[in-house]
């Protein structure tokens, strides 16, 4: 037995209780008890449940690692681990390419300024028009 409830509203004890092969720790069969008489009024065992009960029952047990032992609680401390890491490493690889972007942006404004200055001072275009320029006036 794992643990006892009175429920005084539907007039019932609620027994919990663990059986071999249960999945969950704190067990996985009920047995409700007449506070009066003190008689069982109905069962609700985990052989019998529907899928979804099973399911259900199987949540915790998969969730925490309890259902295969200290090898699933293992798995499941990895994969909590792997999580983290993932997410770490996703931001960072994100934030290095917003980066790039961001900086070739600027580069790209920055030359588009240069170019539009007067005299077009220090760029390939102004190199060639003083070239052609210089070329006229020795002739």
């Amino acid at each position: 037995m794992s643990s006892i409830y009175a429920d005084y509203g539907s007039g019932w004890y609620s027994v919990l209780l663990h059986r071999p092969g249960d999945l969950a720790p704190y067990g996985d069969h009920f047995v409700y008890v007449d506070l009066a008489s003190g008689e069982v009024a109905a069962l609700r065992l985990a052989d019998h449940a529907s899928a979804g009960d099973r399911f259900l029952a199987w949540q915790f047990p998969l969730h925490t690692g309890l259902a295969f032992g200290g090898v699933g609680q293992a798995v499941i401390a990895v994969t909590g681990v792997a999580i983290v890491a993932l997410s770490i490493t996703g931001f960072y690889v994100w934030w290095r390419k917003w980066r790039e972007r961001r900086s070739a942006r600027v580069r790209a404004t920055s030359r588009l300024q240069r170019r539009q200055e007067p005299g077009l001072r220090g760029t390939r275009a102004a190199a060639r028009e003083r070239t052609v320029l210089e070329s006229r006036h020795s002739s």
